[in-house]
């Protein structure tokens, strides 16, 4: 990225910088499209037949006189078109039963709806409704909207698309809506547990020092604290929804990897200490529940733990469903079709059990695309490394505790930072994804296929996400330390078998087979040995051109032997990518060598495996990084 605006950047900027921009382009919503003067606004323009003041709403006959309450205060103060369908809704505002002003858009439609649900909100939202007067109330708030100015509304949280300024929507403010044309406000389709849980606690200082600091020299701790601010990134880069489950069978720490991540973003309380609030979530939900989860955390983070907890009878489809970014098509009340739910999402799981043993309860197979949408993460005693002078389960608590407390703040900021520096859609994307794809081949391991290949951009745009916080200021870690804690993670995940290429398992089957069977080949210059009755091959040692060569002669019968019901020719095509078969014939997989057969010396061919694969190991250069503080990067 030399020469690039984002290479200008120090690798941390001021702590003033973040103070003085953590509120630059904000617009709080209050303060966009409803603030104190509505409500005088409202009162002198409440519609015929009706009387708003501070007491609440009245009847009122032809001759202005004061009739039958109606609610308590509550006025409508803009009309919302929805930028992707243009459907409007409405923004109501209203005094609680505590005297708050509250406010939230809301449909059009909940105005004109014949049932009860929506007086039922306004009920449980502190509005004080005549039961007998629900249909007044309805009327009332309808006679505004002809004279109420349109604002821009999105159902969904994040960047906002159709507009070449950056602009990201939370759940009570939009970041950056001063540079798009109108004021933007977030309408909800039905209750979103974002606007539970993503809200702020504690100053940024203080997530620095508490959480974000307490995380360094933990490796996978680091790996949570990046994943947090990686969703954000996801709507720039070319990276489908999907991420990662931390699975082990102990208590080592994997809930409190998500509410490092959480904290970023929202609530890092445990979900079980805080359900109503916490950001952290089950997997004990409905596949329509886990749709509008994932809708809620749009371009950001979905944090689900318990795994096991999840009852759907096809796991391996939850996987395809949430990692798709888009939910089932559905038929509303009055059989139209409704729209359907988007998301672009960064999944962070955990529990006991991996994606795999899930799916593989219910199915007889698991497909290479599910491993690759939810990538498991082995993490039986790696989460906590360097317990800072507490015992591990004290340190976990301390940090678990501080999630709870400081959260929310990393987040905002990390977004104001991206629209300051970048300005633009194009900008952003560009310089993005050129740090990312360096950050791609930092981290690209020799023989890995398409497969890990792919599984290995999500791991790379984790590290790109906690690289550019950095740099922006955001979080208060060394670039090497990042780095050198994904190469640690991806170690992890390569350590199960299952995860490693294809070449590298069958390298090392034909490696083992050797090692188990030696006595099992027959020496080519012995003249008159005895063959093996079971024999796999012969062992060839000789001299050519000054140099020591050594091999193993595999029969057809001993190599279908080794590979074990595999496709012998896929089997060794993989041998020679890996640089361990030898021939002397481009065309043919078996190379012709001389051996002897009861005193006769004869010509044959037979698969050729050079003893150097005696020497491989699978896992060399895996384990780059592995303290998680000596990765590089530039």
């Amino acid at each position: 990225m030399e020469g690039s605006k984002i290479d200008s950047l120090p690798a941390a900027t001021t702590a003033e910088r973040v103070e003085d921009n953590s509120q630059v382009l904000t617009t709080e919503l209050e303060n966009a499209s409803i603030n104190d003067s509505s409500f005088i606004q409202a009162m002198m323009k409440a519609p015929s037949g009706f009387k708003l003041d501070d007491r609440g709403v009245f009847l009122v006959n032809s001759n202005n006189e004061e009739g039958k309450l109606v609610s308590s205060p509550i006025w409508a103060t803009a009309v919302t078109e929805d930028t992707e369908d243009k459907t409007n809704g409405v923004v109501l505002n209203w005094i609680d039963l505590r005297g708050d002003l509250r406010n939230r858009a809301i449909p059009m439609d909940y105005l004109y709806d014949s049932g009860s649900d929506f007086i039922k909100y306004l009920g449980r939202s502190g509005v004080k409704i005549d039961p007998s007067q629900t249909s007044s109330l309805k009327r009332y708030l309808v006679g505004f909207l002809g004279n109420l100015p349109f604002v821009e509304s999105v159902t969904k949280l994040g960047w906002i698309e159709g507009n070449e300024e950056l602009a990201y929507v939370l759940p009570f403010r939009v970041i950056g809506a001063g540079y798009c044309k109108e004021d933007i406000i977030y309408q909800p389709e039905q209750h979103s547990y974002a606007g539970q849980a993503m809200y702020e606690s504690g100053g940024f200082y203080d997530w620095t020092e508490h959480v974000a600091h307490f995380c360094s020299q933990n490796p996978m701790l680091v790996f949570g604290l990046s994943l947090g601010f990686s969703g954000i990134l996801l709507h720039f880069s070319d990276i489908e929804t999907g991420g990662f489950n931390i699975y082990g069978r102990s208590s080592g720490g994997k809930t409190t990897v998500l509410q490092v991540a959480a904290s970023v973003v929202g609530n890092g309380s445990a979900p079980g200490a805080d359900p109503s609030k916490s950001y952290v979530l089950t997997w004990n939900s409905t596949s329509n529940a886990l749709e509008a989860l994932a809708s809620s955390s749009n371009d950001g983070l979905l944090c689900l733990d318990e795994i096991h907890t999840c009852n759907d009878n096809d796991f391996g489809r939850v996987v395809y469903n949430l990692s798709g970014g888009r939910g089932k098509q559905r038929l509303s009340q009055d059989a139209d079709i409704k729209k359907s739910r988007s998301w672009r999402s960064m999944i962070l799981s955990s529990g006991e059990q991996s994606v795999r043993e899930k799916i593989l309860q219910t199915s007889k197979n698991v497909h290479s695309g599910q491993a690759l949408r939810l990538i498991d993460i082995p993490a039986n005693d790696e989460i906590i490394k360097e317990p800072k002078g507490y015992s591990y389960a004290e340190f976990a608590d301390r940090l678990k505790n501080n999630c709870s407390k400081y959260f929310g703040v990393a987040g905002s900021i990390f977004i104001d930072q991206i629209i300051i520096e970048f300005e633009t859609q194009a900008n952003a994307r560009k310089h993005i994804n050129d740090l990312n794809n360096q950050i791609y081949k930092e981290l690209l391991l020799p023989n890995m296929e398409r497969e890990q290949q792919r599984a290995l951009k999500r791991f790379s745009l984790v590290a790109t996400a906690g690289v550019l916080a950095s740099r922006l200021g955001v979080l208060p870690l060394e670039e090497s330390e990042i780095i050198g804690s994904i190469k640690y993670v991806v170690g992890l995940w390569l350590s199960d078998d299952v995860n490693l290429p294809r070449k590298v398992i069958n390298t090392r089957m034909v490696r083992e087979a050797i090692e188990r069977n030696q006595s099992r080949f027959q020496l080519t210059n012995n003249v008159n040995d005895v063959p093996p009755k079971d024999m796999l091959g012969y062992f060839h040692e000789a001299t050519v051109g000054g140099h020591q060569q050594k091999l193993y002669l595999f029969t057809t019968n001993g190599f279908a032997e080794v590979c074990n019901g595999q496709n012998i020719n896929e089997v060794a095509k993989d041998l020679k990518e890996m640089g361990f078969l030898q021939i002397n014939d481009s065309n043919r997989l078996k190379s012709k060598h001389s051996i002897y057969i009861n005193g006769v010396q004869r010509r044959s061919r037979f698969y050729s495996v050079p003893a150097s694969i005696l020497s491989f190991d699978e896992l060399e250069g895996i384990r780059a990084g592995e303290d998680g503080a000596n990765g590089t990067f530039k």
